[in-house]
């Protein structure tokens, strides 16, 4: 079941088994002896590739097919993510790079979701749109229930932008609403560089020897 899963996800996110392995951090081999079951990676392996699918472990191992999220819960996610995203003008692209899901996830949800995101997901949604988790879902009609504009995750330096200072523009103090597009887009732009950074970190590791 594994090895089945594993082939039916990455062929669905669009990836090779080379582009796959790559940011597994293992072989295209070994990659390759997991999808034809003739191997079986270690636990440290399988949540790494739970977290990169956005899926959990005991569906990865077919232990478990139940959908999670109403009906009516999943299409409040669906919806509310769609009109936040396109009302700070940020693609589904740079949305995915952001949420650290592939473009063609995004562009399934709404035709095909049929559980909702695990929690990781969910908040980076919500902390990448602005809003609360409990917003996306339908449980509230409030978007802004959080009471601040920076989060935990944020560095030390974002946090002091979003949190001591109000945004301006030619002098004037911006609105709540548009401080709150600009404070999206320069939360996108930190995420983006921080991707960036990882990605180029990965590549060294890669062009170092090392053990599997």
């Amino acid at each position: 079941m594994f090895a089945k899963r594993l082939v039916s996800l990455r062929k669905a996110a669009k990836l090779t088994q080379q582009q796959l392995a790559d940011q597994l951090g293992i072989t295209r081999g070994t990659l390759s002896m997991y999808e034809i079951g003739k191997r079986e990676p270690d636990f440290a392996t399988t949540q790494k590739i739970a977290d990169f699918f956005d899926v959990s472990i005991d569906w990865l191992l077919g232990k478990d097919d139940v959908s999670t999220g109403s009906k009516q819960t999943i299409e409040s996610f669906v919806f509310r993510v769609n009109q936040q995203r396109e009302k700070l003008g940020i693609s589904i692209p740079d949305f995915a790079k952001l949420i650290g899901l592939q473009p063609s996830t995004i562009e399934k949800w709404d035709n095909s979701l049929a559980k909702l995101p695990g929690q990781q997901t969910l908040d980076k949604c919500a902390e990448v749109l602005g809003v609360t988790r409990d917003y996306l879902l339908g449980y509230t009609d409030d978007p802004k229930g959080y009471g601040t504009k920076s989060y935990p995750t944020d560095k030390p330096d974002l946090k002091e932008l979003l949190e001591n200072q109000p945004l301006r523009y030619d002098g004037v103090e911006l609105s709540p609403e548009e401080q709150e597009i600009i404070t999206a887009h320069v939360r996108m732009a930190y995420d983006l560089i921080k991707k960036s950074n990882k990605i180029r970190a990965g590549q060294r590791r890669k062009n170092t020897p090392s053990e599997e």
